[in-house]
């Protein structure tokens, strides 16, 4: 290969991993404000989703803010407004099932079978990785030792072919447009910096201190 089509490679490689981090930035986000409307409207109650943290007043760590009233018993909120796995299947879905657009039905099975697989990976990687449980289909109808459900799975499939059918070119804008604002690049990285902090506070950190206590 001619150095000159290495550095076009390289250069085509580096615009489409910031599409891909745009897309997942971006379904992240559209998942959580689907899956928080959606526990709010059935519990009544604002509940911490994914990466978006709410933690103790203020005033207790802001020591000068304990003597103003009201403001020291303000929330400390901090992280991104974003589930994970919403950004990762948003991303598998768009360039994997990009080519059964055409076939909603086929597209609807095929993102359904996938995608339920891929939660289905995702909960056992919870479980014997991180230690944790995110989430329990055990009161659903015919789920799998509360991993999976019938009710998810018909989500995924619908979720695939409304992404492919319609959601797809709206991520495509939103990347156009945002790849021409000044320092794009610099404010990914940082971006992907910070979720990587928080996805290491909210997932590892249990679990590299129990490694290193032992």
């Amino acid at each position: 290969m001619k150095i000159k089509d290495f550095k076009s490679l390289r250069s085509e490689y580096r615009k489409n991993i910031y599409s891909v981090i745009s897309y997942f930035f971006s379904c992240s986000f559209i998942g959580w404000i689907f899956e928080t409307t959606e526990v709010f409207i059935r519990t009544g109650k604002m509940t911490e989703r994914g990466l978006f943290f709410v933690i103790d007043n203020a005033g207790k760590y802001l020591p000068f803010l304990s003597f103003i009233p009201y403001i020291n018993k303000l929330k400390i909120i901090w992280g991104l407004p974003i589930i994970e796995i919403y950004g990762i299947g948003g991303c598998i879905i768009v360039f994997a099932f990009a080519n059964f657009k055409k076939n909603p039905i086929l597209l609807f099975f095929i993102g359904m079978f996938f995608m339920t697989l891929v939660e289905l990976i995702s909960s056992y990687f919870c479980e014997y990785v991180l230690h944790q449980k995110y989430w329990d289909y055990s009161t659903y109808f015919l789920n799998y030792q509360g991993r999976i459900c019938i009710v998810s799975s018909i989500a995924w499939g619908i979720l695939s072919v409304l992404t492919i059918k319609y959601i797809k070119k709206y991520l495509v804008i939103i990347y156009t447009k945002e790849k021409h604002v000044k320092y794009f690049k610099m404010s990914i990285n940082l971006l992907v910096i910070y979720t990587v902090i928080c996805i290491y506070l909210k997932y590892f950190q249990t679990a590299v201190q129990k490694v290193i206590m032992n």
